[in-house]
């Protein structure tokens, strides 16, 4: 199936604007799903746009977003020849805790996953900064336009490193009491901004120089770890699917600009493992 690369960001693009303009307008309701876990009325008017918008330009394709209640596993199979094996999976407001207490950080994500749930394409826009992030599989990245791919393999040491933290009723959460404290001595500085597709997003663009997070959802890391390894940086994902090849059933992610963050980021997953198991 070809995708018309132009029309697809001007959807987004446009799906990310009316999220940016309902959160300066503040005309939003919030409801909390879980223990620390957000959802705005906005989620939901985002998501239904662009599932209409995404459905009349492909018809065939299936679509997944992260306010729909279903999973990659629930959506019927096809061969990989066939355009229904192609499916979009969307998160309208990656950052909605920062879009509900009124911080400018967030973005729109959609990816579009083949049959072995492989994204092939991604888009990541930031409305409140006017940035777009995309890659297509097999042939590159861009940044609002310029083609991304010089990263740099710094020391870890001297390098930033974005976290992502899982939330408080995670049964990993106490085991992370180890793997933090690691992180700190390992890295120049850590960041845990709210919005883990720009956290990806920025890494494929320089500005981070590596990632880590876990019990994340598809939805959170298929189009950002396109990115990433389009731009040229190291990517591992642990179990993201098929968590019982993972024994102490931790889905990790792991991305750097280059070998020796991400040989420090493995070198963490012992403390993990290891208080996860207790």
């Amino acid at each position: 199936m070809s995708v018309d690369l132009p029309g697809l960001l001007k959807v987004v693009q446009e799906a990310a604007s009316r999220a940016k303009q309902t959160f300066n307008q503040g005309e939003f309701a919030v409801h909390e799903k879980a223990k620390g876990d957000w959802v705005s009325t906005a989620d939901a008017e985002v998501e239904a746009f662009l599932k209409k918008e995404l459905s009349e330009l492909y018809p065939q394709t299936q679509f997944l977003g992260e306010e729909g209640g279903l999973s990659l596993a629930t959506i019927p199979q096809a061969s990989a020849q066939d355009p229904a094996s192609l499916t979009w999976v969307v998160d309208p407001i990656d950052g909605t805790a920062n879009f509900v207490r009124g911080i400018a950080h967030f973005c729109c994500v959609v990816a579009l996953v083949d049959a072995n749930q492989e994204p092939v394409l991604g888009v990541i826009v930031d409305p409140c900064r006017e940035e777009s992030f995309w890659a297509v599989k097999g042939q590159g990245a861009w940044f609002n336009g310029r083609a991304l791919g010089a990263t740099i393999d710094r020391p870890a040491m001297e390098s930033l490193l974005a976290v992502v933290t899982p939330k408080p009723t995670s049964p990993i959460a106490n085991a992370l009491q180890s793997w933090l404290p690691g992180a700190v001595q390992s890295f120049g500085g850590i960041r845990r901004s709210g919005a883990m597709a720009l956290d990806l997003a920025w890494l494929a663009a320089g500005r981070m120089d590596a990632f880590a997070g876990f019990n994340l959802d598809p939805w959170d890391v298929l189009a950002g770890s396109l990115l990433v390894r389009e731009a040229g940086g190291q990517y591992q994902d642990q179990a993201l699917r098929t968590v019982q090849n993972n024994p102490t059933g931790v889905r990790r992610i792991a991305a750097a600009a280059g070998h020796q963050c991400l040989d420090a980021l493995c070198a963490l997953d012992g403390l993990v493992s290891n208080a996860a198991a207790r």
